[in-house]
């Protein structure tokens, strides 16, 4: 590998979980459009 490929990589610290199910109601939308809103909002503003 490059040195400027391991130069971009960043590690990430893990994240809690909760054991609890959550129920998304996606009728009428997009599932893309969906599937990167919950991502959003279940990242709380992280990128991987």
């Amino acid at each position: 590998m490059p040195k400027t490929a391991l130069a971009r990589t960043k590690a990430l610290q893990p994240v809690g979980f909760r054991a609890q199910s959550i129920i998304i109601d996606g009728r009428g939308h997009l599932i893309g459009r969906l599937a990167a809103t919950v991502a959003k909002t279940i990242l709380q503003g992280h990128n991987v």
